[in-house]
């Protein structure tokens, strides 16, 4: 029996999006028959600093989001920028080294800048043959993601790959493949009816369901929304509060009637699924999710940098709404509940068009048909 080809997937902990899509690919690896490897890049950093980077980057997204924007911006333009980012892709390369060395995978794949900065550092210095692929989990591509040594690049949308060929024909020697496959999300959207999704809820039949998103931290400025939303309509309307880990937000929108409350739930997708509406934070994979579900996509004021980007990109396709205030989301709510169900349809057809729920076992497959077209490279020959 042939021993299973191992592959490492590394994602970094900042923002819910790139670990969900790595634990996505992950379980699809496994699936196919990869020996699987996950890591974190900050497993790399000494606990404290960790700890520390995770906090300042919280509290830069919550409390001064304009600086974030300004870090984006940076990186974005400035060659400085570059200077920063060796320096400490080289940095944590030498403190990944051991680990690499003990596993050595025979593929590489990336759901994270900082990451695929990591893996091409030590590529360049210890293992020029290891084979390296990164997942853009966003409809927009940073130029931080620009890396030589990258064999792979995997894109939302043509659009964002056309974004990254021009990017790389400016910035590397020569151009690295490309592939449009989506962003990963988990098999279960491929699977779920609304009908069925909304039986596990107990919704009747007829009733509007608006889900309101916040991220992993629960962001969303929701009870604003959910007391403007309320007044309008004190009844025949189920308000679905997602607020990941911020348990007082959870405790303030739980004194508001007709509203359920979730804080981390696996049940994300049937929510998403099963909804008519959703009120979100503009993350790539979040987005992903929701229009692989179906239900009419507002995103809520977005946050500087790749959210965006993001944002721009859907509602230039037609995928989305964009509302800047809690009065704004009540008029899109009115408006949906008013269109004609041709109108819906259309747009749900929209979106059903753009979505892309096979995008994790597509990766997988044509990264098992790259390794099937050359069985005799040492992708792992670690010196």
């Amino acid at each position: 029996m042939p021993v299973p080809r191992k592959i490492l997937i590394m994602a970094a902990p900042l923002g819910t999006g790139h670990k969900m899509a790595a634990a996505t690919l992950a379980r699809e690896a496994a699936r196919q028959g990869f020996a699987v490897v996950t890591a974190d890049v900050f497993s790399f950093l000494p606990g404290w600093l960790g700890r520390l980077v995770l906090a300042g980057y919280s509290l830069l997204l919550a409390w001064w989001p304009a600086g974030y924007a300004l870090m984006y911006g940076w990186g974005n333009r400035q060659a400085g920028s570059l200077r920063l980012r060796s320096w400490l892709n080289q940095f944590l390369a030498s403190r990944a080294r051991a680990f690499l060395t003990r596993e050595q995978p025979e593929l590489v794949l990336v759901t994270h800048a900082t990451a695929a900065g990591i893996l091409t550092a030590y590529k360049a210095r210890y293992a020029p043959d290891l084979y390296l692929a990164g997942v853009v989990t966003d409809f927009v591509v940073h130029r931080w993601w620009l890396y030589k040594g990258i064999d792979t690049y995997f894109t939302a949308t043509e659009t964002a790959a056309a974004q990254l060929r021009q990017l790389a024909a400016q910035t590397l020697p020569a151009l690295p493949e490309v592939l449009v496959t989506g962003i990963p999300i988990r098999r279960h959207f491929s699977r779920m009816t609304y009908l069925y999704a909304r039986e596990q809820f107990h919704w009747e039949p007829g009733t509007l369901v608006c889900l309101l998103l916040g991220g992993g931290a629960g962001l969303l400025p929701m009870e604003a929304i959910v007391a403007k939303i309320r007044a309008a309509y004190p009844k025949h309307l189920q308000l679905v509060a997602v607020t990941g880990t911020n348990t007082d937000l959870a405790a303030s929108l739980s004194k508001y009637p007709g509203i359920t409350v979730y804080g981390y739930t696996d049940q994300l997708p049937d929510l998403l699924i099963g909804a008519d509406v959703v009120v979100t934070k503009a993350g790539g994979l979040t987005l992903a999710e929701a229009v692989a579900a179906g239900p009419e996509i507002i995103i809520y004021k977005p946050l500087p940098g790749q959210e965006h980007g993001n944002t721009a990109y859907f509602t230039g396709q037609g995928l989305a709404s964009l509302a800047r205030t809690p009065e704004e989301v009540l008029r899109y709510l009115q408006n949906y509940q008013r269109q004609p169900e041709p109108e819906r349809a259309a747009r749900l057809h929209k979106r059903q068009e753009a979505a892309r729920p096979l995008a994790a076992q597509d990766i997988i497959r044509r990264l098992r048909e790259k390794e099937a077209a050359a069985p005799g490279k040492q992708a792992g020959n670690f010196l």
